[in-house]
């Protein structure tokens, strides 16, 4: 049990930030409409007439969380006998912890709509957040306490044991022994130790780092726009957008055109040689895109494996769309899933190799005629729903393109 404790340590629990993340939107779209506040939600964003809230990585809960594991883990363990009552008592923190986030996120989104975003709790509720989590764990603490077994009454007269009854256990008798606190030691340290000598051993390819082509079949690099003058103008939606992918080794930005394709496609590499904490591929903190500057508004799947997204300009919300397809590269096997991502990162890691790749593929749509675009207003707040054809010209550009790409660099697998 206690080795078990110890790997709550280990910073494994990002992958499940998403689900939290889904679920709290999911759960605050139910309760805002139970007291009719009208939200459009898009993603993890939840958007209400004065204002907009994105439930980050951040505000997923996952602190939250994991406090009330590790702490009902350890009472349950030093506490309780029955295995019964320690898995009751696990479940019922991880529920109250899940539960408590939903509402503070809830009671985030009342204060902004009641005072027209002005408070001072929708920009900064970090301290917010753990005092309401004081609260929180009295729940738990009620029920643990109940769980304990109750103290045996006391003899009210001495009486004389028959002579082959057993002895009672002592209290060292629960105590592990020193083989197995060894042991356990030993089992705790194999992991940071394998995990170092692996990275140790880890080589690059020898194809890192990437040259991108000035040439990729047909397309070509084409340089930034730029006046009569010779100042830069303003760039394609394209070319503005660019992945929130922090700490890289080395980061590719690249333009190219075709001679029988109207429209440019962006090719965006993120490249991570060895990872360690704080620059690894696999983060809460990136993301396809900077949602403070775009707004997803829709995604669609051409094929069990090929996901696009559409994305529009946050601070215009007019004008063409920008489609982007992207995808995750561990050690030569792709996948657009942030979860299959980390375990094929563990499989490279055995192989001693621990390269990943982010890549992403954009290119402009063609303006939309105003009756292929729906527009559903909830006071400031707009949404746009693009129809299927707004944007074919643009998905066959970027199948084009990433084929031609793929051919350059010869990936060998797709995941899903």
């Amino acid at each position: 049990p206690i080795l078990l404790f110890c790997y709550l340590a280990i910073p494994i629990w990002d992958m499940i930030v998403f689900t939290l993340q889904k679920l709290s939107v999911w759960a605050n779209e139910h309760l805002l409409a139970l007291i009719d506040i009208p939200a459009h939600i898009n993603g993890i964003e939840v958007s209400i007439p004065y204002g907009q809230f994105e439930v980050a990585g951040g505000c997923s809960g996952l602190r939250y969380f994991l406090v009330s594991l590790t702490l009902a883990a350890l009472y349950g363990y030093l506490y309780y006998d029955a295995l019964s009552h320690r898995l009751a008592l696990i479940l019922f923190s991880m529920l109250v912890a899940i539960t408590f986030n939903w509402i503070r996120i809830f009671m985030i989104i009342v204060i902004g709509y009641q005072t027209r975003m002005e408070s001072s709790l929708v920009h900064s509720h970090e301290t917010f957040g753990w005092i309401l989590f004081a609260f929180a764990l009295i729940p738990i603490f009620i029920l643990a306490n109940r769980l304990s077994p109750e103290p045996e009454p006391k003899a009210e007269s001495l009486q004389v044991e028959p002579p082959n009854a057993c002895p009672p256990p002592s209290l060292t008798a629960r105590q592990p022994s020193l083989a197995a606190f060894s042991l356990a030691l030993a089992l705790l340290a194999l992991g940071p130790l394998s995990a170092y000598l692996l990275k140790n051993s880890i080589t690059v390819p020898e194809h890192y780092p990437l040259h991108v082509p000035y040439t990729l079949g047909d397309w070509q690099q084409v340089p930034t726009p730029k006046n009569k003058n010779g100042n830069q103008t303003v760039p394609p939606l394209s070319a503005q957008w660019k992945p929130n992918y922090f700490n890289s080794d080395q980061a590719i930005d690249a333009h190219y055109q075709h001679p029988e394709w109207a429209g440019t496609v962006h090719l965006a590499m993120r490249l991570y040689f060895k990872q360690t904490q704080g620059q690894e591929l696999i983060n809460y903190l990136n993301s396809t895109y900077d949602p403070e500057a775009w707004l997803e508004l829709d995604k669609k799947h051409l094929s069990e494996t090929t996901e696009y997204k559409l994305l529009q300009e946050a601070s215009s919300k007019q004008g063409h769309p920008l489609l982007i397809h992207d995808y995750f590269l561990i050690a030569g096997e792709r996948t657009q899933h942030a979860l299959i991502a980390k375990l094929l990162q563990l499989k490279s890691l055995i192989a001693q190799r621990q390269d990943a790749i982010y890549i992403g593929f954009a290119t402009d749509c063609k303006k939309a005629p105003p009756t292929t675009i729906e527009r559903t207003a909830i006071d400031s707040t707009v949404e746009y729903r693009a129809t299927e054809d707004l944007c074919l010209d643009a998905e066959q550009r970027l199948e084009q393109f990433m084929k031609a790409f793929h051919q350059q660099y010869a990936l060998n697998k797709r995941i899903r």
